[in-house]
């Protein structure tokens, strides 16, 4: 398929060989809009070798402006391009997107101008020939080009604006960056992710990275990084938690939970990474055995450790030990509800020496799930497989006794509901929970045996096609916007040159707006007389003005960093060549640009033409008036015209050479 760069670059060498072009105040829009483009688009030669290429046209073309201004309806649709665009930008609260209705307007009016005028000049005759279809096509393809380039405009301008809006999103949650949206592109870069996706990890995980004692920024870098080991490494991983963005979640909820312990995010790397590969998917089972979301659990077993007892405990245990207590807490609530899992955690937290009134009256009320919990407590120094071994069989084994109990606890039941006695409804309580567990119970054994399998099965890899084929995607859509956000980053160090170009054509259409409501006042009152059309062209002159400023001071670079923007809505009169301004150099006329030699066969034919007119001109003024006085406005009126034709090719002949 061939490069839109090259085929727009054809289009308009084509132009160039069928037609020499139109130099109007509709091309000096057209190079405002392409100058536009080739200040902010450095990451492609597209907008580049349309503005060269219609700067070439401009140079050798031929002068049509009195023709122009005979287009009433564009001028009257640039007047209704000057309201919309009035509306579109008023309120507007972003820099960057702010001028994309600028940009709107601008190919909408372009459209209209280019088109009308190919409709002009096809029908203007010179030679005796008429130049018949070319300048309509010259149009087409003008207007194919405004398309790209007002495209290219658009990427610039939004995906630069979702730039400085993340960075706001991330400095909101205390990723400060030092100030500094390239600083945030290299430590996205540095972990291998989009800008967008650094920003969803900070934003999704800014509470739990504030408790890393890293700060925001690093906290974050550290846990990409990690993020992104474990995203390489392991695919199933990978597919089970859907997203790169949903996986940092997952270990920055372990790297918390370590950060809870004592332990720094950023001590022994590789055995860090292990045991968070190994926490990720024992929170996935998890899930599957108590049927609590992966969020509830971590908040949960968050909230236990916020008891020092607790926290203190479970630090001197090793990384299994620790996940087969959470695990052990999860169960003993799924089997023996609140109760049970409150009177676990003390029990794990005092050493088995329980002390509250609710733990003690538990531990002396239901014996069998006291001792239950205990069993399982005791044997979380084992091994994952180990432990739910034992877990499966301590469960199993007071099974028969549990449900003899919950059947003994309907009398209790029933007298709790006139007593409210808190010995009655915590006896209700556990034989309630328990009496709905009876079905996990029985089949525990099988499914941690399938979980297991299913574990030792993932960790070779997703072996189906299709599952690989989503893994290899996810990674392969990182890349990508990865690669967009360097040529993202590059349009905005130039982009500046673009902005103030746009907010300069902002004016020109604010002040024609104004001066359009100026006109509705005055006919609304009776005070105007003259034809519409005719004000509607000066409204239309008035832009061009500032269009054409514009145009010339981006081409010559006037405008520097610190220039703004005049606070005056009305359009700015354009600078001559024999006037300064502070800040501004005199500026020549456009069509010094390029300047190619004239055609000296057309230029010799024009000034036969141009003879014969004359001669017939001469003619017709030594013709001796009819007697009767017949027939003179008729002769005057064809004087007129042949001066007329004269004139215009006159000035095509001046504007060729």
């Amino acid at each position: 398929m061939a490069d839109p760069t090259q085929q727009l670059q054809q289009m308009l060498n084509n132009a160039e060989s069928s037609f020499g072009g139109l130099n109007s105040a509709g091309q000096q829009l057209a190079s405002a809009l392409l100058q536009a483009a080739k200040a902010g688009n450095t990451q492609t030669n597209a907008a580049t070798a349309t503005s060269q290429s219609l700067a070439q046209l401009t140079a050798r073309s031929a002068s049509v402006e009195a023709g122009f201004t005979t287009i009433g309806g564009a001028l009257v649709g640039l007047v209704g391009q000057a309201t919309n665009l009035t509306a579109g930008i008023y309120g507007a609260d972003k820099a960057f997107t702010s001028v994309i209705p600028t940009v709107d307007a601008m190919a909408s009016v372009l459209g209209k101008m280019t088109t009308g005028l190919g409709e002009l000049v096809s029908s203007f005759k010179i030679f005796k020939f008429a130049l018949g279809k070319a300048p309509e096509g010259f149009a087409k393809i003008l207007n194919a080009g405004l398309d790209i380039v007002t495209n290219i405009l658009k990427f610039q301008l939004e995906t630069s604006q979702k730039v400085a809006d993340q960075f706001i999103s991330a400095a909101k949650v205390g990723a400060l960056f030092g100030g500094s949206i390239t600083r945030m592109a290299e430590v996205a870069a540095d972990a291998r992710i989009p800008i967008q996706t650094l920003v969803k990890v900070i934003t999704a995980n800014a509470d739990s990275l504030s408790k890393l004692g890293l700060g925001q920024e690093k906290g974050a870098a550290v846990v990409s990084a990690y993020t992104r080991k474990i995203f390489d490494s392991d695919r199933s991983l990978r597919i089970l938690y859907g997203s790169f963005e949903e996986l940092s979640v997952g270990v920055t909820s372990y790297l918390t939970s370590q950060a809870q312990l004592g332990i720094s995010a950023t001590q022994d790397y590789e055995k860090t990474k292990a045991a968070t590969i190994d926490y990720l998917y024992r929170q996935k089972e998890l899930t599957a055995i108590t049927g609590k979301s992966v969020e509830l659990s971590r908040r949960e077993e968050e909230a236990r450790r916020n008891q020092l007892d607790y926290n203190l405990k479970l630090s001197r245990l090793g990384t299994t030990a620790r996940a087969n207590v959470e695990e052990g807490m999860a169960i003993a609530g799924k089997v023996f509800g609140s109760e049970g899992v409150k009177y676990a955690e003390e029990y794990f937290a005092t050493g088995g020496k329980v002390v509250t009134k609710a733990s003690l009256a538990f531990q002396a009320t239901q014996e069998v799930a006291a001792g239950a919990i205990a069993n399982m407590l005791g044997g979380v120094d084992q091994s994952s497989e180990g432990f739910r071994t034992l877990t499966a069989s301590i469960l199993q084994d007071v099974a028969p006794a549990m449900k003899a109990f919950a059947q003994d606890r309907e009398y209790d039941s029933t007298i709790n509901r006139a007593a409210n006695n808190s010995i009655l409804a915590m006896s209700t309580s556990v034989a309630s929970a328990f009496q709905s567990a009876i079905p996990f119970i029985e089949n525990i054994g099988t499914l941690f045996k399938t979980l297991e399998a299913e574990r030792a099965n993932m960790k070779k890899g997703p072996l189906d096609k299709p599952t690989i084929a989503f893994t290899d995607a996810q990674n392969q859509l990182l890349i990508n916007q990865s690669e967009i956000d360097k040529t993202v980053l590059k349009n905005m160090e130039s982009i500046g040159e673009t902005l103030r170009l746009m907010h300069s054509l902002q004016l020109g259409f604010i002040g024609l707006n104004d001066k359009a409501n100026e006109l509705l006042n005055k006919i609304i009152k009776g005070e105007i007389g003259l034809d519409f059309e005719d004000l509607v062209t000066g409204l239309g002159q008035s832009i061009f003005k500032n269009i054409q400023e514009a145009a010339r001071r981006s081409e010559r670079g006037a405008a520097t960093p610190d220039a703004t923007p005049t606070p005056n809505a009305r359009p700015v009169t354009p600078t001559t060549p024999n006037s300064t301004t502070p800040d501004a150099t005199p500026i020549p006329d456009t069509r010094s640009v390029s300047q190619s030699e004239p055609d000296p066969i057309v230029t010799a034919a024009m000034q036969s033409e141009i003879d014969r007119l004359n001669r017939e001109v001469l003619a017709m003024r030594n013709t001796p008036p009819p007697v009767n006085g017949e027939n003179t406005d008729l002769q005057k009126s064809m004087l007129a015209e042949l001066q007329d034709h004269t004139s215009q090719l006159s000035r095509i002949r001046d504007a060729l050479a």
